[in-house]
């Protein structure tokens, strides 16, 4: 199953459903209320399918560089 696009969906999600309400459904309550819990509960699903399909992996963010260096001191920025 490809996942490419999966996490885009998920960010836009809540996003999306705002401009909907904004648009279409602001003057009825109950349909907007739908629209944003579901729009939430929609993308916390997906999150969970995206995790358990290994389709997301935590990758390290952190880079260093060396800043100083004496003898067998080594400090590192990053």
């Amino acid at each position: 199953m490809k996942l490419d696009a999966l996490p885009w969906l998920i960010l836009f999600l809540p996003l999306l459903a705002a401009g909907v309400i904004t648009l279409f459904t602001l003057r009825c309550r109950t349909t907007s209320a739908l629209l944003s819990i579901g729009a939430i509960v929609t993308g916390f699903v997906l999150t969970i399918v995206l995790i358990a399909n290994n389709g997301w992996t935590p990758t390290p963010s952190e880079l260093t560089t060396n800043w100083l260096s004496i003898g067998e001191l080594h400090i590192d920025f990053g």
